[in-house]
């Protein structure tokens, strides 16, 4: 049996850093560019998406059953007597959330998609803005 790299430093928030190192292995292709349908999904280009919101803050149902959707959402947090706001992606099934990114969304884009990929990106940041703020407790709703 190996034995576990003893952990070299502590984060503030008491997280050993390093304690995996050498444990976990990204394959050669992780960065590779996806398939031209699955990129598209991911803009929010697919034929038949909506993303109108209802009042309680969910989705509307989508065209297709059994879709699996994804948008930016401000999502509210609160931690004893701290709270805060983030934008963050939300994946719906079928119109409900059920997931969302474990850090905030950041923007960025590839210069590849050209002039007008950074302001898409903005505008999606923006569009969640619009939208009602969700919580934690949205995504425990249904389970």
């Amino acid at each position: 049996m190996t034995q576990k790299p003893e952990p070299n430093r502590q984060s503030s928030s008491g997280r050993i850093l390093g304690f995996l190192k050498d444990e976990l292995g990204v394959p050669q292709d992780f960065d590779a560019p996806l398939p031209a349908d699955v990129q598209a999904s991911f803009e929010g280009e697919a034929e038949g998406e909506t993303s109108s919101a209802q009042p309680d803050g969910h989705e509307s149902e989508p065209a297709s059953p059994s879709r699996s959707t994804w948008n930016y959402r401000v999502m509210s947090f609160r931690h004893g007597e701290d709270a805060w706001c983030a934008i963050h992606e939300v994946y719906y099934d079928n119109g409900v959330p059920t997931a969302y990114s474990k850090t905030p969304a950041v923007a960025m884009w590839d210069p590849e998609e050209g002039d007008g990929a950074g302001s898409r990106t903005v505008d999606r940041f923006r569009e969640a803005l619009s939208k009602p703020v969700l919580t934690v407790d949205d995504f425990r709703r249904g389970r």
